[in-house]
């Protein structure tokens, strides 16, 4: 995968949690952007079993988007 792939679902991720409430990954974003969002400190996670894990953006996440947008 390229350096844009991953950022393309990296922002998909993003996109995905902005609302602040604990939500599944979207369908478009498999677990390893979710490990490397969790490892950047964009994201945080609950749960166990690594696939049914819930997340949420956390600020720097948050931080994160208002750049990209911005």
């Amino acid at each position: 995968m390229t350096s844009g792939a991953k950022q393309i679902r990296l922002n998909l991720l993003l996109n995905h949690l902005h609302k602040g409430r604990w939500r599944k990954l979207p369908a478009q974003v498999g677990l390893k952007t979710a490990l490397v969002a969790e490892d950047l400190g964009l994201i945080e996670s609950r749960g166990e079993n690594l696939r049914a894990r819930s997340y949420r953006l956390t600020s720097d996440g948050s931080a994160y988007l208002r750049l990209r947008v911005g």
